[in-house]
């Protein structure tokens, strides 16, 4: 048995129009398949560009930790859970 679907109002459909305009959306867009989603950085590509925005103080610091990081996740895609557990 199927729930019934809810009627749109003539507002809420001028409404997700408007909306999908203001995202650069054309409704037949989303007839098509997705393409595929940009390609994340590793902490391998990211971590050295960070190193070079900071100040030497900075990278002195923090650099023993992202190396860590890049040991741990440098050649991989972004973790979304990091691999241990928390202490508390």
């Amino acid at each position: 048995m199927q729930a019934e679907r809810p009627v749109a109002s003539a507002s809420d459909i001028a409404a997700a129009r408007l909306l999908l305009q203001k995202m650069g959306i054309d409704p037949a867009d989303l007839l098509q398949e997705p393409a595929e989603p940009p390609q994340v950085p590793t902490f391998a590509d990211y971590l050295p560009r960070v190193s070079q925005a900071v100040s030497d103080g900075t990278r002195r610091v923090y650099r023993t930790y992202w190396n860590r990081v890049v040991e741990a996740w440098g050649p991989g895609p972004s973790p979304r859970y990091p691999r241990w557990k928390s202490a508390s």
